[in-house]
C-alpha cells in the first residue's frame, strides 16, 4: 500500500492513501528499508511517502515491510 505517513508511534503506524487512512501495527519483525538499506521506525517522518507490505492478523493490519526513502534535499538558492 503507497501512502503518506500521518503518524508513527512505537507501535502503530497511520498512513493516508488516496482511499482513506490505514492503521498498521509495528511489531519487532516489522522490517524497515530505507534507500534500499536496513533502516528503523525513528527513521520515519511524518508527511514522508511510503509502500507498505502488511498482512491481516488477529482483525488488524500487521506492517510486514515498510518501504521509503530520504526526503529529497533542500534545493540550494
Amino acid at each position: 500500500m503507497r501512502g503518506v505517513v500521518v503518524s508513527v508511534s512505537g507501535a502503530d503506524l497511520t498512513v493516508k492513501t488516496s482511499h482513506g487512512s490505514e492503521k498498521f501495527v509495528l511489531t519487532p519483525e516489522t522490517q524497515f528499508v530505507k534507500n534500499g538499506a536496513p533502516a528503523t521506525a525513528e527513521d520515519l517522518q511524518t508527511s514522508g511517502r511510503v509502500v507498505v507490505h502488511g498482512k491481516k492478523k488477529s482483525g488488524r493490519m500487521e506492517a510486514v515491510k515498510v518501504e521509503f526513502a530520504a526526503p529529497p534535499a533542500p534545493k540550494k538558492k
